[in-house]
């Protein structure tokens, strides 16, 4: 481990053994290269994770701008029941969204409030009442735009970053 290898680092140059020293050096510097580029690695995935959450909700407030813009123009008695299974599916896939979240996402309290207004919504449309579903899918769209805020922004790598390479003549 790292530790071992620094102990012999300590331990070689206290008896002045500095070949031995360097070996146990440059193999520590190994392991913390390995080390930086794994974080660096998780650090992609992480960010590309984020990246898909944010293109997913983007998409689900434009399907819920839509929806809304049917109910506010569609005859209810004719299109109530589409309308309430196309709400539905929404609300499945924000479920499915919130799933993706950590917990303690400061997102997953907004998400978790619009599948609720978009499962009341679809209760209104099935029933085809058309002002309590437009307000429903108000509540829809604030809570998306309220997550679609609290959605970390991602990164443009910056130019500071350190390399292994930074690293290793530290």
């Amino acid at each position: 481990t790292a530790d071992e290898h620094l102990s012999s680092i300590l331990t070689h140059l206290e008896n002045l053994r500095f070949a031995q020293a360097q070996n146990h050096a440059e193999t520590v510097l190994d392991i913390l290269r390995k080390l930086l580029q794994r974080i660096e690695r998780v650090r992609g995935l992480v960010e590309q994770q984020q990246s898909t959450l944010r293109e997913q909700l983007e998409q689900m407030l434009d399907r819920q701008q839509e929806l809304r813009q049917q109910t506010a123009q569609t005859d209810l008695a004719a299109k109530a029941e589409q309308l309430a299974q196309e709400q539905n599916a929404l609300r499945r896939q924000l479920h499915e969204l919130q799933r993706q979240l950590p917990e303690e996402s400061p997102a997953a309290k907004p998400l978790q409030q619009a599948e609720q207004a978009a499962e009341e919504a679809a209760a209104q449309l099935f029933e085809a009442h058309r002002q309590e579903a437009l307000a429903q899918q108000d509540q829809v769209l604030k809570n998306l735009q309220e997550a679609a805020k609290q959605l970390p922004e991602t990164e443009e790598p910056s130019q500071q970053e350190s390399s292994p390479d930074q690293w290793a003549d530290l």
